[in-house]
């Protein structure tokens, strides 16, 4: 069982397959005159909707995150890697990943030929910006002239990686910097920023129920005057791309003393 929170959607994937550096053979579907598995290779069949699913037990704002994550499913990117728990001989790795797009219907199918061998295989799935939103991992064995169906229960991630820029910012900026954002409740993050014009542009990853409309970000310019604004979005706002943030803050009092 796994340590995490999951969401779960059940799948026996299938999908239409756009593979980076595919190496073996491969078929583009079951048919009545399907060509016989070659003897040296064995079959790994992906195929599913991603709307067939079995739900776990979230709050509400997990569940919501996890249905709006799912719509914004685009493809889903399976690694083949070595089993460290059987003898080296026995295992075997590929370099670059299998990518199945996901129709907007939600269905997918694939059916990968892979050489023979034990595998720890991780399976993620991506929106259209590249950002993850579910992942899983199974220990798979592919035998010689047979197939396998690839058994996947995808679990929500717990943290995104969020992209915003504040416009306007006053003060002198340095051209990459960083900056803390600190919650209501003392929560803090560490974020880096790139200046473009007179914007900043931040990206980093917070925890997928961050809310920026209880949080400030704080940061100190070249000639060392701190700034602060709220931040005004969550994972709702972030989903779309990159959030656009007007600068609405000011000038932060800091107070420093000495405990000894």
């Amino acid at each position: 069982m796994k340590p995490r929170t999951s969401y779960l959607i059940l799948a026996i994937i299938m999908a239409s397959i756009n593979m980076g550096c595919p190496p073996t053979d491969q078929y583009s579907g079951p048919s009545a005159d399907e060509p016989p598995i070659p003897s040296t290779t064995g079959k790994v069949v992906v195929s599913g909707n991603i709307y067939d699913y079995q739900s776990a037990k979230l709050s509400h704002t997990q569940t919501q995150i996890g249905d709006m994550f799912r719509d914004n499913i685009d493809y889903i990117s399976i690694w083949f890697g070595e089993d460290s728990s059987v003898p080296p001989a026995q295992t075997n790795a590929y370099a670059d990943p299998f990518v199945i797009d996901v129709d907007a219907a939600g269905n997918y199918f694939g059916e990968l030929s892979i050489v023979p061998a034990n595998y720890s295989v991780w399976i993620e799935a991506y929106d259209v910006h590249d950002k993850r939103l579910f992942f899983d991992s199974v220990i798979v064995v592919v035998t010689a002239g047979s197939t396998t169906n690839l058994n996947i229960m995808f679990e929500l991630v717990d943290s995104y990686f969020f992209e915003f820029q504040i416009d306007n910012m006053p003060g002198d900026w340095s051209a990459s910097g960083d900056a803390t954002i600190v919650t209501d409740t003392g929560d803090q993050y560490f974020m880096a920023y790139t200046k473009v014009g007179t914007a900043l542009h931040f990206a980093g990853w917070l925890p997928i129920g961050f809310d920026g409309h209880h949080a400030t970000i704080q940061l100190v310019d070249l000639i060392g005057t701190p700034y602060s604004t709220y931040l005004n979005f969550d994972i709702f706002d972030a989903i779309a791309g990159l959030v656009l943030i007007p600068y609405s803050g000011g000038i932060v009092n800091v107070n420093i003393g000495f405990n000894y």
